[in-house]
């Protein structure tokens, strides 16, 4: 497959890269729903082709699983086993506890779950959104209890004013009398159209300038021992914990960078937990999150992992997320990281294309392709950069389906282009030879040497046959007679030279690389198609009177010399040598013997070993001497 010229090659190039250019613009600005069910599929498989990662050792689960509920029940969740989880957790000294169960209702355990939660300060209770426009969280419809657990919990620091479109959002509130010396944090987690959790927002707004931290934020500020003033939220934007400050989307969500199936962070059973049998200091300055794992519990998710981890595990990730190296990124610096990946990538694959040789082709496309799918998932699995797969992907298929095409298309009309001048050579060269001078030129034919058969013709009588026809007449007859010596000459694999007038010289075996006895058995057997040819065009090629037209043919077999001669502008294709001047001198001998047709005998004798039928056509003429030889020839003739 030829490559393009270089001057065609950079529009192309350039073509791509405003191409990819836009389509990273437009899928990291605005996208569709379509296409963005895309990107979420292509993240998954990223998850996929990583793996489990490894997750932080200070975020732990304590699980209401199968177990626990087997040996407790759970309808309605029994306080008294959370209070006493809640002891028992504290004495083994974690940093946090964050329980992700909403005690919506009044019990008679309430009281030792109240005096657990309060007992230390390092609770964090759990808050659900009831959805839009429920303003349960007004001051006249809460309790003191409950208007102090939110004003310990909102955001102390908010930044700016509250985006336009983002949603206020009610709340179901807990038990007042559980929230003495508890903060609060929300336990939303977002599903996307499949239904597959992958975000979570780190601030819910509930009215006026009021935010609640998520419950996984809440945990790792006391985590780390952050005061809330070190927590600064800048509304559908970013917060900062502490130093560390993570983008979000204008929702003010960000993306969970999962650590792998249910069950990959660090999980003990509740009723372990109750019944004494965890190490003593295996949970000291952690965090932990309390919550059901228990199927029957109904509180899973799809994750890119798997259709069943736990609401809990997911909030757990997030903080694991917030404690290690963030959630994924999605902002300013991974479009931008997009959009140059996205623009070398299709500026490359459009490079090689247009420009190189086939073989090139077929290694460096794949292996642009492979590159760019690498950066993009070394780029998720090192810095946790989100670039738009589904932007890259694009770009560089169009790219090289564009190139590819353009590619073609070019090859096409220069294919056509070729047709078009090997058919106008072949008006004035042999067909057999039109191909090889429009590739090739002159190269084509440098002065190579072959044994090939030479043939010359003309017409007897030629010039009285002029002087009685008008100038009209005289050139359509030429042409039926050049009609006849192409068709002779291509039916026997023979070449025109030139035609000289009323003659013509053939060669055969001059486009071979072994012609062989075979160019002199052609050479033989054209000339008996030529003496047949004259004979048909009977009366209509002759005089007036109705006389016959008659040929004269000599016929040579020998090395020639074949090359293209002529000045800068014009050139023409010729044989020279010895062989031609013998079968120019035997047009004589034909003359004086009145033969139509003379061969030498080295001729003769080439073309009998390929076809010795063909004796009983030529009887011998005699020996004679050749002007310019110093041996007489032998020849053979047809009368």
């Amino acid at each position: 497959m030829a490559r393009l010229p270089r001057r065609m090659v950079w529009p192309g190039v350039v073509l791509s890269i405003v191409v990819a250019a836009a389509l990273t613009l437009w899928r990291t600005g605005v996208g569709d729903p379509l296409s963005d069910a895309a990107e979420a599929r292509l993240l998954d498989l990223r998850f996929a082709i990583r793996g489990a990662a490894a997750v932080p050792e200070d975020i732990v689960i304590v699980a209401i699983d199968d177990a626990t509920v087997d040996a407790l029940g759970w309808m309605p969740p029994p306080r008294l086993a959370i209070a006493e989880a809640i002891e028992t957790l504290r004495e083994a000294g974690p940093a946090v506890i964050a329980v992700d169960l909403l005690f919506l209702e009044q019990s008679a355990a309430g009281p030792r779950l109240a005096a657990a939660i309060a007992a230390g300060g390092d609770v964090v209770v759990a808050v659900a959104s009831a959805g839009r426009g429920l303003h349960v969280v007004a001051e006249d419809g809460l309790s003191a209890e409950q208007i102090a657990a939110f004003e310990r919990s909102t955001f102390d620091v908010v930044v700016g004013a509250v985006p336009t479109g983002m949603p206020e959002t009610g709340l179901l509130i807990p038990d007042p009398a559980l929230l003495g010396g508890a903060t609060l944090g929300h336990v939303n987690i977002a599903r996307s159209g499949d239904r597959v959790a992958r975000m979570v927002p780190l601030a819910l707004w509930i009215g006026g300038d009021q935010f609640l931290p998520a419950l996984s934020l809440e945990a790792v500020r006391r985590l780390q021992g952050l005061s809330t003033t070190d927590v600064v939220l800048w509304p559908g934007r970013a917060v900062r914990l502490g130093a560390h400050e993570i983008g979000t989307d204008p929702s003010g969500g960000v993306v969970l960078n999962h650590y792998g199936p249910s069950a990959t962070i660090p999980t003990l059973s509740l009723l372990d937990i109750i019944e004494g049998r965890v190490a003593a200091g295996a949970l000291r300055g952690k965090a932990v999150f309390i919550g059901a794992t228990a199927e029957s519990l109904s509180d899973q998710f799809a994750t890119p992992f798997g259709p069943d981890v736990p609401g809990v595990e997911i909030l757990a990730t997030l903080a694991g997320n917030l404690v290690d190296r963030g959630p994924l990124r999605r902002d300013a610096s991974s479009a931008l990281a997009t959009l140059v990946l996205g623009t070398l990538g299709a500026g490359g694959v459009a490079a090689a294309a247009l420009g190189m040789r086939r073989r090139g082709l077929l290694v460096a496309v794949p292996l642009v392709w492979a590159a760019a799918l690498a950066a993009l998932q070394a780029a998720f699995a090192g810095p946790g950069l989100w670039l738009d797969a589904t932007a890259v992907i694009v770009a560089l298929g169009f790219a090289t389906l564009w190139g590819l095409g353009r590619r073609l298309r070019w090859q096409r009309a220069m294919s056509a282009g070729l047709g078009a001048q090997r058919d106008n050579l072949s008006r004035f060269f042999s067909p057999r030879l039109a191909g090889r001078l429009a590739e090739g030129g002159a190269a084509a034919f440098a002065e190579r040497s072959a044994d090939a058969a030479v043939l010359f013709v003309d017409v007897a009588g030629f010039t009285t046959l002029s002087e009685i026809r008008t100038p009209a007449e005289t050139t359509a007859f030429l042409r039926d007679l050049h009609r006849l010596f192409q068709a002779s000459a291509d039916r026997r694999d023979g070449v025109v030279i030139s035609y000289e007038g009323d003659g013509a010289l053939l060669a055969f075996g001059i486009d071979a690389d072994d012609a062989g006895a075979g160019a002199a058995t052609n050479a033989l057997r054209c000339g008996l198609d030529l003496l047949d040819g004259a004979n048909a065009l009977g009366p209509v090629a002759g005089a007036g009177g109705g006389e016959a037209l008659r040929l004269r043919v000599s016929i040579h077999h020998g090395p020639v010399s074949v090359a293209v001669v002529g000045g800068e502008t014009h050139a023409q294709l010729t044989v020279t040598g010895d062989t031609v001047n013998v079968a120019s001198r035997l047009q004589d001998i034909a003359k004086s013997s009145g033969r139509r047709l003379v061969v030498s005998a080295a001729c003769r004798n080439a073309a009998l070993a390929d076809a010795p039928e063909l004796a009983a056509r030529t009887s011998r003429v005699g020996r004679f001497p050749i002007r310019g030889r110093r041996q007489d020839l032998e020849v053979w003739g047809i009368e």
